[in-house]
């Protein structure tokens, strides 16, 4: 499966804060599951779910999904 902006911006930025799956999905509020299938482009991610990448990481829309700050 091809990978988008989406699925690789979110593991660089979870990666960037040195943080596990887990600790990711446990801050979220998502299954492990979910977060490893978003990253390896096996499931899109809903917009109140890329809403919510965002604003934990702190970055805006765009960037997390075009890769344009």
């Amino acid at each position: 499966m091809v990978e988008s902006v989406f699925n690789v911006k979110l593991k660089e930025l979870r990666e960037s804060k040195g943080l596990s799956v887990a600790d990711l999905a446990t801050r979220l509020g998502f299954k492990e599951r979910d977060i490893i299938d978003f990253e390896s482009a096996k499931k899109e991610p809903r917009l109140r779910d890329v809403i919510q990448f965002a604003d934990f990481f702190e970055v805006t829309l765009e960037y997390i999904i075009k890769g344009k700050s």
